[in-house]
């Protein structure tokens, strides 16, 4: 308990500069944002919407203990990012808690300590522990890993077991792929081969992961309510490149991102998947049925990671965390019962001073989008980090990113219409509506806000007519991507009625839309003039 007691304290000194940190990515949809945010939701609310209800198709993701752990630190933290990541942090400590006393009590406290320090410090765990939305994972395996300790010793009471019951649920209700840590409690009296398997524990935690699903069923979107597949097909055309690419990150976690987009991998670490075949093969042979039982874990818990990487096009470092779990557990059935393995903690070392160094990476959107940029050079995190540049006002160095995104193969398209908005704002129309036929060679002309903008550099130019011929046919609704060009355009065309139809539907706020039509209206008719 001792040495435990130290690792979690050091573990805290570690990631103590999360206070410094703010919200990034999806905090903003979920916490930051008025309208969206958690400050909109009530208790019951989140119980019955999906996580990201609000989006025009929503994500399949039922996450209602995590919206409650948000709710909780809105009603303390206020607007301060630094309550809401102390939070996370000490989910994170718990779990390393909650897996030290697991493994403590499978094998010895020494080992499970040392095992549970490879967690607390690797790399891979720093995105779930410095992102607040991603708090779910750590919430998932703490309230896993507490039913397992609630229902693992064969002479369990009914407070026991009823307590398990509960946290089994509530671990499905933090994140589905809470499951994934109750058949922990299966494999634990199998390897220790068990006579008497005492099958009420096994009912215990079936029926919480059953009340899980009931209240999703019933009080939330439903059990056929999963998230989109939408990178399936790619998957599946590289999924040896995928998996070899997942499983080699956790010996060598490099790049170390959150961004590692499935379209442009780099091929696959073959000595770090290498010395994870190694492991594997050593911790099957000389680990007994303990180390097999991490590798089944393993195997288990990659399968929801492939998923989610399947719904996002992203692998995510969150998603490695699981089966991190799994190659711990076998870890520890092969480290040899030594008074000197505390010593052992040297060499965690270098894991520690990576996991801190990546802490200041999730400072802000545009830090983080600077590192996966800087350790992923992608059309896609060129797009991120030229997007969150044109964000700050940093046009200038945002221009060569957004230009290197579309010319990828294949092109990243989703900040074109910013590229060229960027060029007319900087070097002037002419530029702009030379980025948008580079846009349209390189067949992003789909992408989102394109026709718009540059329908905009057109009519700054004075070019109504090449304005109208793009805009044609109209489109059937005026979105905000096309309201200020298509309102443009009408007012100069003296069409008033469609000007004020195209301004009711857009969504944008009418002093905020009349003023843009106005001051373009201005420079298109100076400029047809000239």
């Amino acid at each position: 308990m001792r040495l435990l007691a130290i690792i979690i304290a050091l573990t805290g000194l570690i990631y103590a500069p999360v206070v410094n940190l703010g919200f990034v990515s999806d905090d903003n949809g979920l916490i930051v944002n008025a309208t969206t945010g958690v400050a909109s939701h009530t208790v019951l609310s989140v119980f019955h919407q999906d996580l990201w209800h609000f989006q025009d198709s929503q994500s399949g993701y039922y996450r209602p203990l995590m919206m409650l752990s948000l709710l909780f630190d809105s009603a303390v933290f206020g607007d301060w990012a630094g309550g809401y990541h102390l939070h996370s942090l000490a989910w994170h400590l718990l779990v390393v808690f909650l897996l030290g006393r697991l493994l403590g009590s499978v094998f010895d406290p020494t080992r499970g300590a040392i095992a549970a320090a490879v967690y607390a410090v690797h790399p891979l765990v720093t995105e779930s522990v410095c992102f607040i939305s991603a708090r779910n994972d750590s919430m998932a395996l703490a309230f896993g890993f507490l039913a397992v300790l609630l229902a693992s010793p064969r002479n369990s009471g009914s407070t026991r077991l009823v307590a398990g019951t509960v946290c089994a649920c509530a671990s499905l209700l933090a994140k589905e792929n809470g499951l994934i840590v109750l058949l922990l409690l299966p494999l634990i009296d199998w390897a220790e081969e068990r006579t008497e398997r005492g099958w009420h524990r096994h009912a215990a935690l079936a029926i919480g992961a059953f009340c899980a699903l009931f209240v999703r069923q019933i009080v939330g979107p439903g059990l056929h309510h999963a998230p989109p597949l939408d990178a399936a097909q790619l998957v599946s055309e590289s999924k040896l490149a995928v998996v070899g690419t997942m499983i080699a990150k956790i010996p060598w976690p490099v790049p170390l991102t959150d961004s590692l987009h499935i379209a442009y991998l780099n091929p696959v670490n073959l000595p770090a998947l290498a010395a994870a075949a190694l492991f594997v093969f050593y911790t099957a042979v000389f680990g007994g049925r303990w180390g097999r039982v991490g590798l089944v874990f393993f195997c288990a818990a990659i399968v929801p990671g492939v998923i989610a990487v399947a719904s996002r096009f992203l692998i995510g470092e969150r998603y490695l965390v699981m089966p991190l779990i799994g190659l711990i557990i076998s870890f520890a059935a092969v480290c040899p019962a030594s008074k000197r393995l505390p010593w052992a903690l040297v060499l965690m070392t270098p894991l520690a001073a990576v996991s801190h160094e990546r802490i200041r990476d999730w400072t802000s959107d545009l830090t983080l989008a600077e590192s996966a940029y800087t350790q992923h050079q992608t059309p896609y995190t060129a797009a991120w980090y030229g997007h969150e540049l044109a964000a700050t006002q940093r046009i200038s160095e945002a221009l060569p990113l957004l230009n290197e995104a579309t010319a990828g193969h294949p092109p990243t398209c989703a900040f074109a219409a910013e590229w060229i908005h960027a060029e007319r704002v900087v070097n002037g129309p002419k530029a702009a509506i030379e980025a948008a036929q580079t846009v349209w060679e390189r067949r992003c002309a789909p992408g989102p806000g394109v026709r718009g903008a540059w329908a905009q550099a057109l009519l700054e130019s004075g070019d109504v007519s090449g304005a109208d011929a793009l805009l044609t046919p109209r489109p059937a609704t005026c979105d905000r991507s096309l309201a200020t060009a298509m309102v443009t355009l009408h007012s100069l065309l003296n069409d008033v009625d469609e000007a004020q139809r195209c301004a009711e539907e857009a969504g944008i706020p009418p002093e905020q839309l009349w003023a843009e039509v106005e001051a373009l209206s201005d420079r298109s008719r100076r400029a047809a003039s000239n």
